[in-house]
This record gives C-alpha cells, structure tokens and sequence, in this order.
C-alpha cells in the first residue's frame, strides 16, 4: 500500500507543478517578442551556463545527499552531521570553480556581453549551496521547497513585463532570470533556521565524512557529467554551429519541454527517499508495487502529452509564438523525454537504490563518446533537426543500457517479488 503522507506529498507537488509549468508559457512569449530570437538566445546561453554551473557545485549530492538523509532522519545529530559535511564539500567547489574558470574566462577571446554572462552565472550557482535539494528530498519535505519555489517565481513575472521592452533590456532579462533563485535560496535557509529543520555547526565539519559523502556522491556526478553532451552543451554547439538565433530556436523548445519535465518531478521527488528505504530493508512485494506505479503514471503522462501537442499542439503554438516554425521539433523533443523519464525511473528507483551507481557513469561515457560524433554528422545530413534526432537517438540507446544493467543486476534480487506479485 502506497502511505497516505507519500499521496499527499506527491499530490501537493503535482499543484505546485502545475502553476510552475505554466509560468514559462506567461513570460516566454512576451520575451521572445520583444527580445527578438538572437537576443532571447543569449538568455538560453545564460541559463544553460547556471545550471552547468549549479550542477557541478551540486556534484551528485541531490541523490546521494538525499539517500544518506532518508536512511538518518530518526537521528538529529547524524542528521547534522551529514548535512554540514556536504555544505561544507558543496563549499569548497564552489570555491574551485569559481577561481578556475575565472582564470581561465580572461584567456578565452570572446565579446564582452558573453564574458559578463559567464562571470554572473558563475556568481550565482552558489545558490546550488543555498538551496539544499538533497536535504527536503531525504527528509521528505519537498512542497516546501516547490511552494517557496513557485511563489518567488510568480513574483518576479511581473517586473519582467515593465523592465523589458527591446533587445537592449537583454540584462534586465537576463538578471530576472537568475535573481529569483538567489533569492529563493535565502528565504529557504531562513526556513531551515526558523523552524529548526537542520543545523549547520562549524564544530561538526570532520575531513573524513566531508572526503566520504563526496565519494559516495561522485559516481553520480561522473555519469551525470557524461549527459553534459546531450544537455548542458548541447545548446552550446548550437550556439557555436548555428549562432544566437538558432539558439534561440531551440530555447524556445527546451524551455516547452521544460514545462513538461516538471510533470515528472513531483514523483522522482516524493518517492525516491521512500523507495531507498524500502530496498535497504529488502520489503519486495513494497517495493515491486512502487515501481510498477511510477512506471504506470510516468507512462500515462508522456502518451497524454504526445497525443494533446498532436490534438492541439500546432494551433497553441501557432498562437504563442506565430513567427516560428517549431511544432515537429517540439514533438520530436516530447518523444525524447519520454524515453528520458522512462530512464529515470530505471536510475532513480532501480540502479541507485539497488548500489549499482557505479555502472551508470559507463553508460554515459559511452552515450558521450557515441554523441559526439553522432551529433555533427547528423547536423551535416539535417542541419537543425540534425541535433534533435541526435539527441533522440542517443537517449534510446541509455535507455536501452539502463535496462541492461537492471535486468541483470536488480532483478535476480527481486525477482521472487516480481514473480509473487
């Protein structure tokens, strides 16, 4: 039986999604618009640097972090301990980063808008510490976070339609993009103060807890580091094949699929921490019953969305955005995060919980390896659809591994539930 908490949990994420994924349809629009697309590309090239940025300074710690204070939270004081080691670690990298490509930004010949953009970006991912995913998903407290989230961002909707009107507001644009997540980060770290969720003491930081939380995050930093081709830097080979308006293009369609991505977070959010405690203490028939739902509703959701953007999906588009042509790039980007969120469960529910993170960072440096050349020649064939198709084929070919490794590493463990279920 699903817990009514992991119901209500998942239910209250689900209307915080709802309105998250229909901000980007309020704004998106009015932007691309006014911006026009090689300005509104360079707030796609902002954007994909932040989360670059706040990806490596998060470095693993949303899954590992989260598994390490799901199976602690009865304990305060492991609790503690586990959370200030992993700031104190999210810390440090930020540091390195911040140093490294500030150095290495003033050696690379690019213009000055573009320099400024990467130095703000790297500022900004210290939000990635403010902001400690990991700890909300392993204590289970996640609509805290997606309610403080969603308000902040509703709220800074409104200046972004007085402060940009012309491809020379392209600052205003792009700082109304990012401040929301600094501010964002600070409201919740006053959360975790006022109502004593966690503490972070000086006293508690210990080299070797700090060097193992690290290691145990690092298998999923390395195999999420290998998708950085087909996600993070695709856009920059866009950029860097196409320019500033194609870039644009494919912001457009990323920022749609975006919206449809949030759908699936509220699942990988709520069950992932109960999910790992049910495999560690080795429930079977629980945790067969886990996955066959989340692959129904996960299924559920990517025919519905296929079958809607086939419905309606050119009308609507037609309407937001009537200068661009983008209706079967979006349908091809909607059958590819299909075949993502299908992954996730196998990662997040399967590979992950079961011990075996080790082997999807082989996974990835093949996909990687496999991309690049794939991508380039598929540009050569088709130009800009080239990189669509690429990036669909390649995340069939993960998807096909993950299941590989599922079927011969989880199942034989679990294959009594399967079989009694």
């Amino acid at each position: 039986m699903i817990e009514n908490n992991v119901k209500k949990e998942t239910l209250y994420l689900y209307l915080i999604q709802v309105s998250n994924f229909l901000i980007p349809l309020l704004t998106f629009p009015y932007l691309a618009a006014k911006l026009g697309v090689e300005s509104f590309g360079k707030i796609g090239f902002a954007t994909t640097l932040f989360f670059l940025f706040t990806f490596i300074v998060d470095f693993g710690f949303i899954l590992s972090g989260a598994k390490s204070i799901s199976l602690n939270k009865e304990s305060n004081d492991i609790s503690d301990v586990i959370y200030t080691n992993i700031q104190f670690s999210k810390t440090i990298i930020f540091t390195l980063l911040l140093v490294i490509s500030s150095v290495i930004i003033f050696f690379i010949d690019i213009n000055k808008l573009d320099f400024y953009i990467i130095f703000l970006c790297l500022l900004f991912s210290f939000t990635s510490i403010l902001t400690p995913a990991y700890l909300f998903n392993g204590l289970g407290k996640n609509s805290v976070l997606a309610a403080v989230t969603v308000i902040v961002r509703l709220l800074f909707i409104i200046p972004i339609f007085f402060l940009v009107d012309d491809a020379g507001d392209i600052w205003y644009a792009i700082f109304l993009q990012l401040l929301p997540y600094v501010i964002i980060g600070l409201l919740i770290q006053s959360i975790i103060r006022k109502n004593r969720i966690i503490n972070f003491k000086f006293s508690l930081i210990n080299k070797e807890i700090a060097i193992k939380e690290t290691r145990e995050s690092f298998e999923n930093f390395i195999a999420s580091f290998f998708t950085l081709g087909f996600t993070y830097l695709t856009p920059l080979v866009v950029k860097g094949v196409f320019g500033d308006y194609a870039l644009g293009l494919y912001t457009l369609i990323e920022r749609l699929i975006s919206a449809l991505r949030q759908m699936y977070v509220p699942i990988n959010q709520s069950f992932f921490s109960k999910v790992c405690v049910i495999y560690e203490y080795e429930d079977k028939r629980e945790y067969v019953a886990y996955i066959k739902l989340i692959f129904k509703i996960f299924i559920s959701i990517g025919f519905l969305v296929i079958l809607l953007n086939n419905l309606i999906g050119e009308y609507i588009l037609s309407y937001l955005f009537p200068k661009y042509e983008i209706f079967n790039l979006l349908n091809l980007a909607i059958i590819m995060q299909f075949f993502i969120s299908i992954a996730s469960i196998l990662v997040n529910f399967v590979i992950i919980p079961s011990g075996n993170s080790k082997f999807l960072k082989y996974i990835y440096m093949l996909a990687s390896i496999i991309y690049v050349p794939l991508i380039f020649t598929l540009i050569l064939c088709f130009e800009f659809l080239g990189v669509f198709l690429s990036m669909l084929i390649i995340e069939i070919f993960i998807l096909i591994l993950l299941f590989s490794v599922a079927y011969f590493k989880v199942y034989g463990n679990f294959k009594g539930g399967f079989d009694n279920d």
